[in-house]
């Protein structure tokens, strides 16, 4: 996937761009925006809190505030600021001898999660283009196909459209599910549970914008990879998704706010087959739950998301279901959703970004960092008519250490509960991460 299709990829991309350089600008446009635009994709920077700690006087050692000044440029044609996150766990896991007959034995292991390098700027053409480049190192879940472990994780070129909102163009997220919108860095717990519902990333285009004096958004998007699938465009499903979010509650400067949004998916066969599987939280077990390959036409997915923050206290959810067109398979219904709730011990909150509708990471003020305490149940249903993919419940405690603004350590347990081919087994689940981002 990352050879050929790469070339054809970045080839493809490089004609959208052409176009898009060569538009003028539509009435209605906005004032131009900074030369080094605020990246509204994974692992950027909150606000930082008034008078932050430099990075070196965390108790935490950490780089210099001023290394920035050597990883940004700003030229009269082109801006462009560098990035970098590396996320390394380790995972281990006891189980009863159910659970072992179920999905097999679950092996202890370290893991790179992922080692992102990442690239993000303006072409400063008379309509401005932006850009957002990331290769990865394993980051197996954004590898769809083969067993590749390296790759462009987003490749993303994107334009104002004037009153329409910025088109975003290449490899990007789809805007469905909190939690996958949200960037793992970010969340109160390791990993996400909802993962048979939503695809890491889609090539295509994407259209958002916010309006309302900030307080809402939309964003709409088809996705179809076909040119990097080896397959037909007939044969290749077509992926439609939106998301409408609003903010109906903001107080105190952002340290309370209440967000709710909707979203809708349409995802069409690969070759006439659907399939829905997905792991609980975790970035190394076998699939627990596991539709299997569906003969049908599509599936049309809904989901509900919502977020209650109130200074130190952080309350989010996201439920979604899926109704499967399969009448080979009784026209199957799955659905899933999680409720996690944590507390700042030292005081902090996660403050919201309102160019993407999620919340950033946890700013610490302290030299000690900030510490947070977790708590969240899951549940996941695969099983429906003809299908027994699985039923998982998954309860989970944690502790993250947000060291610096850089250096996040945590940690959390889970107990998983899951409900396939006519038993009941359980897992215990181990979780310690060690990120950094820069």
């Amino acid at each position: 996937m990352y050879s050929d299709g790469l070339d054809r990829r970045l080839a493809h991309a490089l004609v959208v761009a052409g176009l898009l350089i060569a538009s003028p600008p539509l009435s209605g446009q906005q004032s131009t925006p900074p030369s080094v635009p605020h990246p509204d994709t994974d692992y950027a920077e909150p606000e930082p809190p008034p008078q932050p700690l430099a990075a070196t006087a965390f108790v935490m050692p950490d780089v210099p505030d001023d290394w920035n000044h050597y990883t940004t440029f700003d030229g009269t044609a082109l801006s462009m600021r560098f990035m970098t996150v590396g996320i390394v766990d380790y995972n281990s896991f006891t189980q009863d001898d159910d659970s072992r007959r179920q999905v097999g034995e679950q092996i202890n292991q370290w893991d790179l999660r992922t080692w992102r390098l990442m690239f993000s700027g303006r072409m400063k053409f008379g309509h401005p283009v932006d850009y957002f480049i990331s290769f990865e190192v394993k980051g197996q879940d954004h590898v769809q196909t083969g067993t590749s472990k390296v790759g462009f994780t987003d490749f993303d070129i994107s334009t104002e459209l004037g009153v329409l909102g910025k088109l975003h163009v290449g490899k990007v997220k789809e805007p469905f599910v909190y939690e996958m919108i949200g960037d793992a860095a970010n969340l109160q717990q390791q990993e996400r549970a909802l993962s048979p519902f939503f695809a890491s990333r889609g090539i295509g285009l994407r259209l958002a914008r916010q309006f309302a004096n900030d307080s809402m958004t939309y964003s709409i998007g088809w996705f179809n990879d076909w040119w990097v699938a080896d397959q037909t465009f007939k044969s290749s499903g077509n992926d439609f998704a939106a998301r409408l979010t609003g903010v109906p509650y903001w107080t105190q400067e952002g340290s309370n706010y209440v967000h709710v949004a909707i979203a809708f998916r349409h995802v069409g066969a690969d070759d006439g087959k659907l399939q829905f599987k997905g792991r609980p939280e975790s970035n190394v077990s076998n699939y627990y739950v596991d539709s299997g390959s569906l003969v049908g036409n599509h599936a049309t997915e809904l989901n509900l998301e919502g977020i209650w923050d109130r200074g130190p206290f952080f309350l989010t959810g996201d439920v979604t279901r899926a109704w499967v067109d399969s009448s080979a398979s009784g026209n199957p219904q799955f659905w899933g959703g999680y409720v996690a709730v944590s507390y700042v011990l030292t005081g902090e909150h996660r403050p919201y970004d309102k160019n993407v509708a999620y919340a950033r990471r946890i700013m610490p003020r302290r030299k000690w960092g900030a510490w947070e305490i977790v708590g969240r149940y899951s549940h996941v249903d695969v099983a429906d008519q003809a299908i027994d993919g699985g039923i998982f419940d998954r309860e989970t405690i944690g502790l993250n250490w947000w060291a610096t603004r850089r250096w996040k350590l945590g940690f959390d347990y889970g107990y998983i509960d899951l409900n396939r081919v006519g038993t009941r087994g359980t897992t215990n689940a181990f979780h310690t991460r060690f990120q950094w981002i820069y």
